[in-house]
């Protein structure tokens, strides 16, 4: 008799058996086709329920097999030899009425099917076929099975694949629960397990002795973990189709097991050694096999192939002997697309390089691995690890964290003679910088890194060295030493003729200068920077220099300029899908119209940039971004926004930069004695050795952050100033605590008088808060008149513009705190600071003492 099957329905499968029913009302064969695991044998059995006829196909091997399994199914004798009998079967069907055939199985049978399901189709039977291989004949629909949906961050409980893990577990465990951690953990699993219904109901029903982060921990030995007893393992299911296949496929298969993220056509021929021609008819026989999965990289149209991770794992096992030959051919073809990529991403071509580098990381650092492993590849890691590293920007995760990189370096260093040791060493010092560990060995040997490079006679490796000990410079608070070594990296380069890494040393320098706010030669270097990076066609460079441009402009307060410039860098890192860059443009665009007191402007730029790097997980833009929208929070007087800001921006630059959480308690250190707030309310003068000065200074580049600790700081004090006060003193505290403890040469004039005046007058004098907001406008029209003109603001203008002496001394005289004087000496102006029993105060002889010449 007819075998049925009385099977569950599928999880998430609704929409593809009302669409596989759909297809069987209109067409005569439809093939179910997928992986190995994916739930089509189940589907067919769920289809089998409407009444239909079901034959299990996987033991045939021939037409005598097959004959032997239909005439048992609809229990007939034995039926004739060959084709003949299957095409008696055809008529039996037909005589028993209506229906659909349903074939499970046929990859063994797909020639003997695809001659005799033609005369079935004359006949007018419907069939369904599942297999995963179509049969390939005329008038065939194939229905592709994918794997259950994956997991997205946004929606882990939603997604199928995760409800179908937990539905599993508690069918078998019934008293296991999940939370919100548990399916996070459960959402990798199942990607790890490629969705496949198979691999998560074997996985789900190990629940019953462990749990979920125990399951996560062994999937480093996914078969013999999924090989529960009593049921088909995903080894079993996979090795079925492993057997299926012709040598040179097996061969391909095992071969692009060393693959991860996916491959080429010629980078898989480049590993098996064989042209690319030569590899191709195998890829072709493993996708319609459903052993691989091909895709383009949207942009460029790039067809690439990939394994589903089990998959991966079988393959890996075959692999055997061919291993080590294998991955070095896979270090070389790696290796020279690295080189091919370093000139590409600085090339009019950058859009193609840049998706190409994205979509290769995997593969990239896979080579760098096998070399930490104690594979003979460090050729060839040497140039991948350089791309990655001196690409930083174009890479959103580096493949090996920073003590691989160091083993790494070291590894180099003793494989490769002369200046190839040098580079790897070099290439981690940089690595280090970035990190943010000044204190690295590679960091602090960069004399001994620079006698090397001079021995190898290799130009770009000096420059290299040189902008290593310019990068150091910049984070030490040395912008001088930065602009020196920075100009003799540039002059290397220029005679080098290495004009990508020219442009890039030229923005450096301005970057440089511009710190030491020599803005003239900054904005010089720039546009040298940007004439090479035309010259070059190069998008990249184009927009990293009209980036920083805008940025000076935007230190400047030329708004039209700034707006420009960085409007023209945000349009070509869109261009290139720099998402990185185009939050922190956004976040430039936000910083200007926030310091031109367009606040709702300011509020949108500053909300598309937090949305653009939270969707790449850019952790520390996003938290600089952060520190500034609190700023605006608080001049909106939105306290607890700014509050929430603030401390979601130390939370990301502490989980970014695990280093500098020593950093962060000397910042509020230093931000009470900044305040001037001690224990008892006093204000204590700032000491000379300022505990973090050497440190706020050394990281003046992440100044938002020590804005944001400042932030902090202040929103747990329990002072009794009023709102109003506590706003104007925290919002120019954070204005100045990033800068360290040379207030007078971190700003420029406008941007530190301004912020030091009001938050020097308004919070440790207690000015009356009636008296704050002519003093404001007194102090930006003071600052604006000394920086048109250059000079000192005499007492005559400062009594003429409105300065309320009478006022101010009236409220010195009251205050217990200490008035900082120091911050008028920034207008050019000199005062005489009085001690008594009282505390400090302005000396009875002000309008005296306020000279017409520049401040001591």
């Amino acid at each position: 008799m007819e075998q049925t099957v009385d099977g569950p329905g599928l999880f998430g499968r609704d929409a593809l058996l009302s669409e596989v029913r759909a297809r069987l009302e209109r067409d005569s064969l439809v093939t179910l086709v997928g992986p190995p695991g994916v739930g089509k044998t189940a589907l067919a059995r769920v289809l089998a329920q409407d009444g239909q006829r079901y034959f299990d196909l996987r033991d045939a091997r021939s037409v005598h097999d097959l004959n032997g399994v239909l005439a048992l199914g609809l229990d007939l004798d034995a039926l004739p030899s060959g084709d003949s009998g299957f095409d008696r079967v055809g008529h039996v069907l037909l005589a028993r009425g209506p229906g659909v055939v349903v074939l499970d199985d046929i990859d063994r049978l797909v020639p003997v099917l695809g001659r005799g399901l033609p005369g079935w189709r004359a006949l007018g039977l419907r069939v369904l076929a599942v297999g995963r291989r179509p049969l390939g004949i005329d008038a065939e629909r194939v229905v592709p099975v994918p794997p259950l949906p994956l997991p997205s961050n946004a929606e882990i409980g939603q997604a199928d694949a995760v409800a179908f893990f937990v539905e599993c577990v508690r069918r078998r465990a019934p008293e296991v629960s999940f939370d919100r951690a548990d399916l996070t953990v459960a959402a990798r699993i199942v990607r790890r397990l490629d969705g496949l219904p198979l691999a998560i109901e074997l996985a789900a029903a190990r629940m019953a002795a462990l749990d979920v982060r125990q399951l996560e921990w062994l999937l480093a030995d996914r078969f013999e973990l999924l090989d529960v007893p009593g049921s088909r393992s995903v080894h079993d299911a996979i090795a079925w189709s492993w057997e299926g296949l012709c040598p040179d496929d097996r061969r391909a298969l095992a071969h692009a097991s060393l693959f991860r993220g996916g491959f080429t056509l010629a980078a898989l021929a480049s590993t098996l050694n064989r042209r690319p021609i030569e590899a191709l008819p195998c890829l072709e026989r493993l996708q319609r096999g459903s052993l691989l999965v091909v895709h383009r990289i949207e942009g460029t149209g790039e067809a690439r192939y990939s394994l589903l991770e089990s998959i991966r794992d079988f393959g890996a096992r075959e692999l055997g002997d061919e291993r080590a030959d294998a991955e070095a051919r896979f270090a070389a073809w790696y290796a020279e697309l690295a080189t091919q990529l370093q000139r590409e991403l600085y090339g009019p071509e950058v859009t193609i390089a840049l998706r190409r580098l994205r979509v290769e990381i995997p593969n990239l650092g896979a080579v760098l691995e096998w070399t930490l492993g104690g594979a003979d590849l460090a050729r060839h890691a040497l140039s991948i690890h350089r791309l990655l590293v001196t690409v930083s920007w174009a890479v959103p995760a580096a493949p090996i964290s920073l003590s691989e990189s160091e083993a790494l370096a070291r590894r180099l260093a003793a494989a490769l003679p002369g200046a190839h040791g040098v580079w790897g060493r070099a290439i981690h010092a940089r690595r280090a910088l970035r990190a943010g560990h000044l204190d690295d060995e590679a960091v602090r040997a960069l004399d001994a890194l620079r006698a090397a490079a001079g021995d190898a006679s290799d130009p770009a490796l000096e420059a290299f060295v040189e902008r290593l000990f310019a990068e150091r410079c910049g984070r030490a608070g040395d912008p001088a030493g930065d602009r020196a070594h920075g100009e003799r990296a540039a002059r290397l380069l220029a005679r080098s003729g290495d004009a990508a890494d020219e442009a890039i040393a030229c923005v450096e320098v301005g970057m440089a200068a511009k710190s030491a706010h020599d803005l003239e030669e900054a904005v010089e270097w720039y546009e040298r920077g940007l004439v090479i990076a035309r010259r070059l066609e190069s998008p990249w460079l184009e927009a990293f220099a009209l980036g920083e441009l805008g940025s000076l402009w935007l230190e400047a307060r030329n708004w039209s300029a700034a707006e420009r410039d960085l409007g023209a860098a945000l349009e070509i890192h869109r261009q290139l899908g720099s998402s990185s860059f185009v939050g922190f443009m956004h976040g430039c665009l936000g910083h200007m119209h926030h310091d031109r007191g367009s606040y709702a402007a300011s509020r949108a730029e500053y909300d598309r940039a937090l949305a653009v790097l939270r969707t790449i997980g850019d952790a520390v833009w996003s938290a600089l971004v952060r520190g500034y929208r609190g700023l605006l929070a608080l001049e909106e007087e939105r306290f607890e926004d700014a509050a929430g800001d603030a401390q979601d921006a130390l939370r990301g630059i502490a989980s970014a930069y695990p280093a500098f959480e020593p950093l962060f308690g000397a910042v509020r250190d230093a931000a009470l004695v900044k305040l001037g707030i001690g224990p008892g309310g006093e204000a204590p003068e700032v000491p000379a050795d300022d505990p973090a000065a050497a440190l706020i200074s050394s990281w003046a580049g992440l100044a938002p952050a020590f804005e944001a600790a400042a932030l902090a700081t202040i929103a747990d004090l329990r002072d009794p100033m009023s709102p109003a006060a506590r706003r104007f003193e925290v919002r120019c505290a954070l204005r100045l605590l990033g800068v360290g403890p040379s207030l007078a040469e971190a700003r420029p004039v406008l941007e530190v008088s301004r912020a030091a005046q009001w938050f020097r007058l308004s919070g440790h004098a207690r000015v009356s808060l009636e008296t704050r907001p002519a003093l404001f406008r007194i102090f930006e029209a003071l600052a604006q008149r000394h920086v048109e003109r250059g000079a000192p603001v005499t007492v005559e203008e400062m009594v003429a513009i409105g300065w309320p002496m009478e006022r101010i001394r009236e409220d010195a005289a009251r205050a217990r705190v200490y008035v900082a004087i120091s911050s008028l000496r920034k207008l050019g102006l000199r005062a005489v600071i009085e001690k008594n029993a009282s505390g400090y105060r302005l000396s009875e002889d002000l309008d005296v003492a306020l000279v017409d010449s520049p401040g001591e």
